[in-house]
């Protein structure tokens, strides 16, 4: 069968968060329906060694068939403008030449929304997936929002979310509530990688910290103080294993980058990596005895992973947190309390743990969509829908 006979989705991932979300649904997709072809794009991150290339890490089963190189060494405000200018001239290229059916879309980053913006004006059907969040203290919830007004259906992880859709005057039945992949993910990781286990100096030691922390990027200056006070914080805790994973490619990440690796050469105590890839991340978080930073890993897979979070400032203000989240502000003193008191909690086991956005066989049900989708089964309505007031 010819590539023209096929109905064609094009799914796109420029940063290492959304890959796991994007791979189950394709190899569902292929194994369920062969009548739909999966054009796979990848860029940003995945193919950078300043970001650990992960491009390595995505299953050998999925065919990639397109990728965008991108200059990620300026993470400055003009530096992403210029890439904004490169991803629209290759995305009008590649669609041209696939002529998809249908772009699925994942979150809130900027190459998604070149993508949405694209894909619109060329009349394409997009679907959306973890549409509805806020991350108050980050531009990328402004991303979110447009790429929710650019699609035409949309896969939520709670009613909460869908709600807010519904505010932003997208029409009810074409918002679908059917629950988080990575929550899917991570229980599925649990189950098939029992006997797996890997070796580092971190796992060495009898108390360990994991920790992201990303840009702020609707305020750079107050995200660098955040950053002092954790490192600072972080310095009474000599005898605790520190791990962290570094920042995806946004505002100010190369700032944040090399503060982290400076902490990490002056205290022995302290690792990093630019990527661990989806089962090392798994591994050392359900090893690890605290989730510290401002990423959806603390609010999303952390609670699965019965793994209390420390979640610090306003980048994830507005999400739903589950009962094991606990806020605080960036000040030192906060944070170093904040620390001694959830691990006090833990080891009392007082905290309480719930996955508040798993929801039964999502991939199957995002898959199904997909298929009504392409044979017309559900139709687009982009008309605005206003609420009764």
């Amino acid at each position: 069968m010819t590539l023209s006979k096929y109905k064609k989705i094009i799914f796109f991932s420029g940063s290492r968060s959304e890959l796991d979300l994007i791979t189950p649904l394709i190899k569902n997709l292929k194994k369920k329906n062969k009548k739909v072809k999966s054009i796979f794009i990848i860029s940003g991150t995945h193919l950078s060694k300043l970001y650990g290339k992960s491009e390595k890490s995505i299953d050998k089963s999925i065919k990639i068939n397109e990728k965008i190189h991108l200059n990620l060494k300026d993470t400055s405000k003009l530096g992403i403008v210029i890439i904004f200018e490169k991803l629209f001239s290759k995305f009008r290229k590649i669609l041209t030449k696939f002529k998809p059916n249908l772009v699925l879309l994942v979150g809130d980053r900027y190459e998604t929304l070149c993508l949405a913006l694209t894909a619109k004006l060329l009349d394409i059907k997009i679907l959306h997936l973890h549409g509805g969040e806020k991350t108050e203290g980050s531009i990328d919830d402004i991303w979110r929002h447009v790429i929710s007004k650019l699609s035409d259906f949309h896969s939520v992880i709670s009613s909460q979310y869908k709600k807010r859709l519904v505010q932003l005057g997208e029409q009810p039945k074409n918002i679908f509530n059917f629950g988080s992949v990575g929550s899917n993910n991570i229980r599925k990781s649990f189950k098939e990688n029992e006997k797996i286990s890997y070796e580092s100096k971190y796992l060495l030691f009898e108390k360990k910290l994991l920790i992201t922390y990303n840009s702020l990027s609707n305020d750079i200056s107050k995200g660098r103080k955040e950053l002092k006070n954790i490192l600072a914080s972080l310095k009474s805790f000599k005898q605790f294993g520190i791990f962290f994973t570094l920042p995806n490619h946004d505002l100010d990440a190369n700032f944040i980058k090399k503060e982290i690796i400076k902490f990490c050469r002056k205290n022995s105590n302290a690792f990093y990596a630019d990527y661990l890839g989806k089962e090392k991340f798994i591994y050392y978080l359900k090893k690890s005895d605290l989730f510290i930073g401002n990423s959806s890993s603390g609010i999303i897979e952390a609670p699965v992973a019965k793994v209390p979070t420390l979640n610090i400032g306003d980048r994830q203000k507005g999400r739903a947190f589950s009962p094991s989240i606990f806020k605080c502000s960036s000040s030192k003193k906060e944070i170093n309390n904040k620390i001694k008191l959830i691990l006090k909690l833990k080891q009392n086991k007082k905290i309480k743990y719930k996955d508040i956005f798993y929801k039964k066989d999502v991939i199957k049900k995002i898959t199904d969509l997909i298929s009504k989708i392409l044979n017309n089964k559900i139709l687009s309505n982009k008309s605005f829908y206003d609420l009764k007031i």
